[in-house]
């Protein structure tokens, strides 16, 4: 009765059309990255450097994404 619990929620799981939501727009599409130990960021195709000189790890979006 498990097994059968489990195959099914597993073959729901697989066969439902669930789909990450895309932006509508690329030029929408954001991105923070680290390059030579700075904060660059990417907005559509554009690139901007953030930091100069300043050690960066792990940066991360704040709650209002800004």
């Amino acid at each position: 009765m498990l097994r059968t619990i489990l195959l099914f929620m597993i073959l729901f799981v697989h066969l439902s059309p669930i789909q990450p939501e895309a932006a509508k727009n690329p030029s929408q599409l954001k991105a923070a990255f680290v390059r030579n130990d700075d904060l660059w960021i990417k907005i559509g195709n554009k690139e901007r450097q953030i930091t100069t000189g300043e050690y960066v790890r792990y940066p991360k979006w704040s709650p209002d994404g800004q």
